[in-house]
This record gives C-alpha cells, structure tokens and sequence, in this order.
C-alpha cells in the first residue's frame, strides 16, 4: 500500500490511488516513512499510523528529529 496525500474542503487525508483510507480531517500533513506520518490537527502535531490512529498524541507544537534505526544497524 502506497498512502498519498489529498485535499478536500482545506483539509488533509489519505488515499491509496483512488481508495480514501484516512478521511480528509487534519490541517497538514507530512509524508509517510516507514507506516507513520506527522499531521496536524487542531493546530497540534502529532504522529498517525497507516490506519489514522496517533500513536503519538496531537498535542505538540513542535516535532522535529526524528530518527529511525534497526537493529540490524548495530550490528
């Protein structure tokens, strides 16, 4: 699945081609890297999963750094 982003009404959602999975609901939205996406509602930022669940509540102002790693990197 390839989730990009679309606009409807001056919000921002997800779409799969032509299939909506992520209603137009948030404000703005970043790209998706690895199944989650910053986007920002209500003014706030948090981080959503391929579903639209935040597995980082929107309640920041800022975020910023985000890194990835795996453990195969350490080895």
């Amino acid at each position: 699945m390839y989730l990009s982003s679309f606009k409807s009404n001056n919000k921002y959602g997800f779409k799969d081609g032509f299939t909506i999975v992520i209603p137009a609901k948030y404000d703005a939205v970043g790209s998706f890297n690895e199944g989650h996406a910053v986007v920002m509602l209500n003014n706030k930022l948090g981080i959503i999963d391929v579903k639209g669940d935040f597995v980082i509540e929107n309640k920041y102002d800022d975020l910023c750094c985000l890194l990835y790693t795996s453990d195969a990197a350490d080895e």
